[in-house]
């Protein structure tokens, strides 16, 4: 994993944490109960401070609630909150909908909150130093409020120091044991540590404590993917697509769980769904691809035929489109289609086990057009990545066996 992947989002149901009215005191008075996700409060006590975007981290706003402080919200659930019924709508046409919002900013708020715009700014801006200095003033400002530790935690992480990281997100549960997202963001520095089972008892935690957490669910069934435990992995990422059904990435990781476990049409139709939420051209190109893939496996040609090429309209540079329709080019006997999109995924960066497999499939090609030679050099490469694949090596034995003697040379 990256280092920026390390920030899993805490945007979960509800409002994550408030900072204390009085933002100087030592010791701040506890924060009231946050409000549920399903109570709407009135338009005329929340005004919208800013919203973060966070790359792979889904959004998530400040706002200040009037006699409450300052407040960390998933934007869906801020939209929610102050105008019923518009969720469903896109991020931007919800916020500008909500942006609108008067709230009078109490005085002894106003350094804390203009630390965290600048924090904000300095953040979509991919200013590391930057965010983790705003932050750091933050907790300077309420240094003992368990959302802006949680939050300096974030901001260390971004630059991979894990055991800082840690200090803080531990201080926040001290301060706060209910606090929600702390042990999210620690199971995620336990699975960049390469702890798979710490990170899986964390993520496990944060969902007994905070259920309707969509990205704990999709990140625990992420976990249980690569610990081998797949049926219990697309349970828990069926179960962040239902909190969160707009959630592309999401839908994508269940179409991948369901396509493992040769499930093709619910595969194809959770990436048919992730295309309807307005993703990227690059996020078009994985969820066609998975298409071409489970088509294809229904023996669908046409249909993964067109997803394939789909794919690579929206993304050429994308290996595993080319390398989907190279395929889908040999079953139909296209051979020198076939050839031309093998050469386009090679010279993508395919991963390596499709890498192998290219080159297998160019020497199958290249012996049935009767040029055993550059066969031969085709499995060569292949064996040369996969050195230990025992049936490579005997694939091209027979091969050889089959090339064209030279003619004897007088003496």
């Amino acid at each position: 994993m990256s280092q920026r992947s390390t920030l899993v989002s805490i945007g979960v149901a509800g409002l994550l944490a408030l900072l204390p009215a009085h933002a100087g005191a030592a010791r701040p008075t506890p924060p009231a109960p946050a409000p549920a996700a399903a109570t709407h409060l009135p338009v005329d006590r929340v005004q919208l401070i800013g919203w973060l975007i966070g790359g792979v981290d889904p959004d998530y706003v400040v706002v200040l609630v009037r006699e409450r402080g300052l407040a960390f919200v998933p934007a869906t659930d801020y939209v929610d909150l102050v105008t019923p019924g518009r969720r469903g709508d896109s991020l931007e046409s919800a916020l500008k909908a909500a942006a609108p919002l008067a709230a009078a900013v109490a005085p002894e708020n106003d350094s804390l909150v203009s630390t965290m715009e600048r924090g904000m700014a300095r953040y979509n801006a991919h200013d590391q130093p930057g965010t983790e200095r705003e932050v750091a003033a933050a907790m300077r400002l309420a240094p003992g409020n368990a959302a802006v530790r949680l939050a300096l935690g974030r901001a260390i992480a971004g630059r991979g120091q894990a055991d800082s990281a840690m200090v803080q997100y531990r201080t926040a549960l001290e301060l706060d044991p209910g606090i929600p997202g702390a042990h999210l963001q620690i199971g995620a520095l336990r699975q960049y540590q390469q702890d798979l089972e710490g990170a899986i008892a964390e993520m496990h935690q944060e969902i007994v404590s905070h259920p309707a957490n969509a990205v704990a669910h999709g990140q625990l069934g992420y976990l249980l993917g690569q610990s081998g435990d797949v049926s219990s992995a697309i349970r828990e990422v069926r179960e962040s697509v239902r909190l969160d059904p707009n959630n592309g990435a999401a839908r994508m990781q269940l179409a991948n769980g369901l396509y493992a476990t040769r499930d093709f049409h619910g595969a194809e139709q959770q990436a048919r769904a992730a295309l309807t939420i307005a993703p990227s051209p690059q996020a078009v190109a994985v969820a066609q691809v998975m298409r071409g893939l489970a088509l294809r496996s229904l023996f669908d040609m046409d249909g993964s035929f067109e997803a394939f090429r789909a794919a690579i309209a929206a993304d050429n540079l994308n290996p595993d489109a080319h390398f989907g329709l190279a395929r889908v080019y040999t079953l139909q006997g296209n051979e020198g289609d076939a050839l031309r999109e093998f050469d386009l995924a090679m010279s993508h960066h395919l991963n390596r086990p499709d890498l192998i497999q290219a080159h297998v499939q160019r020497a199958a090609i290249l012996d049935h057009q009767g040029d055993v030679a550059k066969a031969l050099e085709e499995y060569r490469i292949a064996i040369e990545m996969d050195p230990e694949n025992e049936e490579l090596a005997r694939e091209r034995a027979e091969l050889a066996q089959r090339a064209p003697k030279p003619a004897p040379t007088s003496k």
